[in-house]
């Protein structure tokens, strides 16, 4: 058995497991998979899933010794199947949103609302929230892993002919690689208008039977033709072999779609695309802005933005930066690593010291081909270790259109996301020295952004502003602080966290470094090492549920970080300690940078306790009338909450500027909503009249139920 084959069986038997399918069913399908002939693992995965779906399990499997996992694994098995296999597919495989597609048969966006029911669904049960709900399944994956299949007693595959299947419609467009670059970086949909389709029957026959095909093959064929020669002109300005120019994302990205218009001919896809002219001339567009040296397709992307109605400079810099930004991560990774590979079989001495002259002859062409697409490198002697980065005299006089800011995020570009987090890797450890570095990059490039919406809103007036590039930025620094700030492990996990030895020098290091001052990084270390140096930094439970979100009145809820359920009134434990330290002193700098959501909390339990003061310094809005008229509107009220539910995000202006968030909190079993205003830099409960006190009110509730 081949090692790709093996390792797809494996996976296939994890996936069955999940699925809730016994021992003995899986063993019996794994066998039926290994005499099968398949090319792809999705195509192995899909087989698994329908094996899943058609067999009777009554009986569930124990996985795991500890309780928690093992009800965790029983509650999954209680669900739809559809919520179960998308909530496994999701959290504990790894594929492309075209493959879930195939696996599915739904649409990523019908497979991602069953995920989201299926999570929702447990985080009921187990009275908790949904972000709570994907740690626990982070730990119950481990028990997963711990079980493994008896491949060497499956029969051996017979050499056999299989008769063909029948073909099936998939249910609409797949998602390639979120959508292609010019859709991502435009903030499009590829295709934008088409409607998607339903899942169609399944029909027999051969693509001859069919009256015509969609796409002339002529017109596919010269788009293939089209990609192969770009591809052949990419490898030479780039200096990179055939296999290193097929597995970059530009290329990967275009070979997708087309194989998708091939794959609507055959019937594998539903056709509702009646203007199938548009199709081919964007991915003709796509093939021509992408698949192109460095430099040439900043510009291709700078000059397309037009076409997009963005026309001020700042905003075609932010359309560029953003479409070019997996490019240029991309090409980063494979220069560097060319530079590193051969290190020590060139010389014996440190060859930074060679000059061009002196160097072999395809180390020197590698090196200047790295200088004419706009990169530089530098040598740490130390390490042993080139970096790549972008500049360099090209990139000065190449890039000289784009804004000045944009240009120092190019030369600046972020790190990847599966470098800083990786995936299913032997690195269990956060890198907080690096997490630090790189979020206050991360910071400074979000802050330079932000500032050039004044110049583009002048331009403008109140006109719509491009800001994809800092909702990028913004989702990897929200990552980052996560678990530099609030604990969490290299995967996200911040369940049951303590506070160790290297994350808290990362703490000092901020507090103390002068490249950190005046960052949001300083404020946000500041805020909890404040209260952990009273418990000696054995921090309070509860620490790492806390959730910063310094951008917040520019992104609002494009990186929401879940809900709060069953908080006890008044609060206790680290909410308690925020409260005391921070909230009654009237800290309105400390509190700028919490995500709003904890203000909420922070209110009612003012009111609980009859701090009316302080409800008053969280509340704003045009009516909130002067603090005296607010005490005697209280007074008349009793406030005594029980835990207060499901304290989630619903909506708010999402333009520009969030200027208001709107929340829903569930308390005396009523679905309360709540506003959230901005002013002076820090959210606050929005006043609306007298009444809204009523459905809050202990008095209230007893007439009610009397």
């Amino acid at each position: 058995m081949d090692q790709s084959k093996t390792q797809w069986l494996i996976e296939a038997d994890q996936l069955l497991l999940q699925l809730g399918v016994p021992i003995e069913q899986r063993q019996d399908c794994l066998a039926q998979l290994n005499q099968g002939q398949f090319d792809t693992k999705s195509a192995v995965m899909k087989e698994a899933v329908h094996f899943a779906r058609t067999s009777a399990h009554d009986e569930i499997e124990k996985v795991s010794p500890h309780a928690d996992d093992q009800e965790l694994h029983e509650s999954i098995q209680t669900l739809p199947f559809t919520q179960k296999s998308s909530l496994s597919l999701h959290h504990y495989h790894v594929f492309s949103e075209s493959d879930i597609e195939r696996i599915t048969s739904l649409s990523y966006k019908e497979h991602k609302e069953q995920e989201e029911a299926a999570r929702s669904t447990l985080a009921d049960r187990w009275q908790t929230d949904k972000a709570q709900i994907s740690q626990f399944l982070e730990l119950l994956g481990k028990a997963y892993k711990r079980q493994e299949p008896n491949l060497e007693a499956l029969p051996e595959p017979q050499e056999t002919s299989p008769e063909p299947e029948p073909q099936k419609k998939m249910s609409k467009w797949p998602a390639v690689a979120a959508g292609g670059i010019l859709a991502a970086a435009a903030g499009v949909i590829f295709l934008l208008n088409d409607p998607i389709p339903e899942v169609a029957e399944e029909v027999s026959g051969s693509v001859e039977e069919q009256e015509e095909l969609v796409y002339e093959e002529s017109k596919l064929a010269e788009l293939d033709a089209l990609i192969k020669n770009r591809k052949i002109e990419l490898s030479e300005a780039l200096g990179l072999s055939e296999d290193e120019v097929n597995r970059l994302n530009m290329i990967m990205n275009v070979e997708s779609q087309l194989q998708f218009l091939r794959d609507v001919n055959e019937g594998y896809y539903e056709n509702t695309h009646s203007d199938h002219e548009r199709m081919l001339t964007m991915l003709t567009q796509e093939i021509e802005t992408t698949i192109l040296p460095p430099m040439q397709m900043i510009e291709a992307g700078y000059n397309l933005a037009e076409e997009y109605e963005m026309t001020h400079e700042i905003m075609r810099s932010d359309m560029a930066v953003n479409m070019f930004m997996d490019t240029g991560q991309n090409l980063i990774q494979v220069y560097e690593q060319k530079l590193n590979e051969n290190i020590d079989s060139i010389a014996p001495w440190n060859r930074s010291y060679y000059k061009d002259d002196e160097l072999p002859e395809k180390e020197r062409v590698l090196r200047e081909k790295i200088k004419t697409n706009g990169f530089t490198y530098d040598y740490d002697a130390e390490n042993a270790e080139f970096t790549v980065m972008m500049g360099g005299d090209v990139f000065e006089e190449e890039m000289a259109f784009m804004h000045p800011v944009h240009q120092e995020i190019l030369k600046n570009m972020p790190l990847t996301y599966e470098s800083l987090f990786p995936h299913n890797s032997i690195q269990k450890d956060p890198d907080y020295g690096l997490y630090a570095k790189e979020a206050l990059n991360l910071e400074e490039q979000m802050k330079k952004l932000y500032e050039l919406n004044e110049e583009v809103r002048s331009d403008k007036e109140n006109g719509h502003l491009y800001q994809g590039l800092p909702h990028r930025l913004g989702f990897q620094y929200s990552e980052l602080v996560n678990r530099l700030i609030s604990g969490a492990d290299i995967s996200g996990n911040r369940m049951n966290v303590e506070l160790n030895e290297d994350q808290l020098t990362a703490w000092e290091n901020i507090l103390e470094d002068r490249a950190f001052e005046d960052s949001y990084l300083r404020e946000m270390t500041a805020f909890h090492y404040t209260i952990g140096e009273q418990y000696g930094f054995v921090m309070p439970d509860g620490w790492s549920e806390i959730d910063f979100s310094p951008f917040y009145q520019m992104q609002g809820a494009v990186h929401d970080v879940g809900i709060f359920s069953a908080v006890e009134m008044p609060l206790e434990g680290y909410m308690k300690d925020i409260y005391d330290n921070y909230v009654a002193e009237g800290s309105v700098e400390a509190l700028k940078v919490l995500h709003p959501k904890h203000l909420i909390l922070f209110y009612f339990n003012a009111l609980q306790q009859g701090d009316y003061e302080i409800a008053y310094s969280l509340m704003g809005g045009e009516d909130l009338p002067d603090y005296a008229r607010f005490e005697e509107i209280v007074g008349e009220h009793s406030f005594e909450f029980e835990p207060v539910n499901k304290l989630s995000y619903t909506g708010g202006s999402q333009t520009n500027e969030v200027s208001e968030a709107n929340f829903s909190i569930q308390i005396h079993g009523n679905q309360i909503d709540i506003s959230m205003v901005a002013e002076g830099g820090m959210y606050k409960v929005k006043y609306t009249s007298e009444g809204m006190f009523n459905m809050i009110d202990m008095k209230s509730e007893e007439e009610v139920s009397n």
